[in-house]
C-alpha cells in the first residue's frame, strides 16, 4: 500500500472514531491509548522509511538509479503520513487532563527513545546517500572533463591541409 492510500486510510480511521467519540467524553484512558496507538503507528512508519533508504542504499554503488523517482515519492508519502499522525498525537496530547500514570509513561518513553533511534539512523542514511550520490557525480565530473581535454588533445593534432581540403569541398 502506497503512502498516499496509507494516509486516506489513517483520515477514515479518524472520522469514524470522532463520530464514535460524539456525543460522549472520552475517557483519560482511552486518550493514553491513543497516543500510544498513534506511537506505534510512528515507529512503524518510519522503520518502513528506513527500509526503503537501505534498499536505495544498495542501489546507487550499483548506479541503479532508474527508480529513483519512485524512491523520492514513497519518501515524500511516508513523510506526509509520520507527519499527520505526529499532529493526530499533539491533538489527542491537548485533550489531556492530566498526568500519565507511571507504566503509560514507561510505554510512551520506551516508543519515543525507539522513535529518536529510528531518526538518528535515518539521519544517517541520508548523509550516506548524500555522499554516495556526491562521489557518482564528482566522477561524472572528472569523466567530462577528461573527455573534453581529450578533444582539446586531438583537435590540436588536425592539420591545416584538413580544413582547408574541407573548405574546398563545400
Amino acid at each position: 500500500m502506497d503512502g498516499s492510500r496509507q494516509l486516506k486510510k489513517l483520515k477514515k480511521a479518524k472520522q469514524k472514531k470522532k463520530l464514535a467519540d460524539r456525543g460522549r467524553k472520552t475517557t483519560y484512558g482511552g486518550v493514553m491509548e491513543r497516543i500510544i496507538e498513534l506511537l506505534q503507528q510512528k515507529v512503524h512508519y518510519l522503520e518502513k522509511f528506513y527500509s526503503l533508504n537501505e534498499q536505495q542504499l544498495e542501489k546507487i554503488p550499483l548506479n541503479q538509479f532508474s527508480n529513483i523517482d519512485e524512491f523520492y515519492s514513497l519518501r515524500e508519502n511516508i513523510l506526509d503520513v509520520i507527519n499527520y499522525i505526529s499532529r493526530e498525537i499533539t491533538e489527542e496530547q491537548n485533550s489531556l487532563d492530566r498526568s500519565p500514570t507511571p507504566q503509560t509513561r514507561l510505554e510512551v518513553k520506551n516508543l519515543l527513545e525507539i522513535k529518536d533511534e529510528y531518526v538518528r539512523r535515518i539521519l544517517d542514511q541520508d548523509l550516506r546517500i548524500l555522499g554516495q550520490i556526491e562521489e557518482i557525480k564528482t566522477k561524472i565530473i572528472r569523466e567530462l572533463q577528461d573527455v573534453k581535454k581529450t578533444k582539446e588533445i586531438f583537435g590540436k593534432y588536425k592539420s591545416p591541409l584538413f580544413h582547408k581540403n574541407l573548405d574546398e569541398k563545400v
